[in-house]
C-alpha cells in the first residue's frame, strides 16, 4: 500500500443493473477494503456498492457527499484516505471526473501525494464515440450546449465553422434527457446538411440506440427514438 494511501476512482453503471458487465474481483476487493468514501449521492452509492460486494458493511466507512462538501470537506476526506490507507471516489454514472464531478478531489489527492488509481468501467462518452464511426483520434467534449435560442443556434453555426476548418475532429455533447428532442431538432435545422450526426441513446440498456446519419438524412428520416434516456450527440464530417 502506498505511504499516503490510495484513492480509487470506482466506476458506476451508466444503465441500472449492468454492473455484472464490468465489475471484477478487483473492484469487489476495493469496496470491501474502503474505509472512506466520497460519493455524488451517498444513499444511491451505498446501494450500488452493496450490489458490488454483498458482504461489505457501509457502517464501517466514513462518508462524504461530493455534492455539498467544500474544499475543507474534501481535505478531510483525503486525510481519512491517508489515515486509513484507502478510499473511494464514486459518481452517479460512469467514470468519476469524466462529465461528472470529482476533479477537485483528485487534484487535491495529487497535491498530497496520494496515489490515484482509476478502475476500468463504462464511460458513455467513449462508448458513443467508439460506436459512432466518427474520428476517435481527435475529439472535443463540450458538455451541455447552450439551452436557449439564439445562443444554441450561434453555437451550432460555430460548430459548422470548426468542422470546416478541422474536418477530422469529432465534437461530443450531452443533454438532459427531457431536452434530447429539442437538441436533435436544433442540430437538424442548423448543422450543415453534409455533416454527420450520431445519436447514442440508452447505452448498455435494453433500449440502446446508436445511429449515424448526415444531417440531410436525419431530416429525411425524421427523429430517432430518443425517448427520455440519457443521450450523447456526436458531430463530425
Amino acid at each position: 500500500m502506498d505511504e499516503g494511501g490510495t484513492l480509487y476512482l470506482l466506476p458506476n453503471t451508466i444503465w441500472p443493473g449492468t454492473q455484472a458487465l464490468f465489475i471484477t474481483e478487483v473492484h469487489r476487493e476495493v469496496v470491501r477494503n474502503a474505509k472512506a468514501i466520497c460519493a455524488e449521492n451517498p444513499a444511491r452509492a451505498a446501494a450500488f456498492l452493496k450490489s458490488v460486494a454483498p458482504d461489505w458493511n457501509p457502517s464501517h466507512c466514513t462518508w462524504y457527499d461530493l455534492r455539498v462538501e467544500d474544499a475543507r470537506g474534501f481535505q478531510e476526506f483525503l486525510t481519512e484516505v491517508e489515515r486509513k490507507g484507502t478510499g473511494i471516489l464514486l459518481s452517479d454514472s460512469g467514470l468519476p471526473c469524466i462529465a461528472d464531478p470529482g476533479a477537485a478531489v483528485v487534484r487535491m489527492a495529487h497535491q498530497r501525494k496520494i496515489h490515484v488509481h482509476p478502475l476500468p468501467g463504462p464511460s458513455s462518452l467513449m462508448l458513443a464515440l467508439a460506436a459512432s464511426g466518427l474520428n476517435g483520434q481527435k475529439f472535443r467534449f463540450h458538455g451541455y450546449p447552450p439551452r436557449e435560442m439564439p445562443a444554441l443556434q450561434q453555437h451550432i453555426n460555430q460548430l459548422n465553422q470548426w468542422l470546416l476548418e478541422n474536418p477530422k475532429e469529432t465534437h461530443i455533447y450531452i443533454e438532459a434527457p427531457q431536452r434530447n428532442a429539442t437538441l436533435f431538432k436544433a442540430f437538424v435545422n442548423h448543422l450543415s446538411p453534409s455533416l454527420m450526426l450520431c445519436i447514442a441513446s440508452g447505452l448498455m440498456g435494453p433500449e440502446e440506440y446508436v445511429a449515424t446519419r448526415s444531417t440531410a438524412q436525419w431530416k429525411k428520416e425524421g427523429p430517432p427514438p430518443l425517448a427520455k434516456n440519457p443521450c450523447v450527440f456526436l458531430a463530425g464530417s
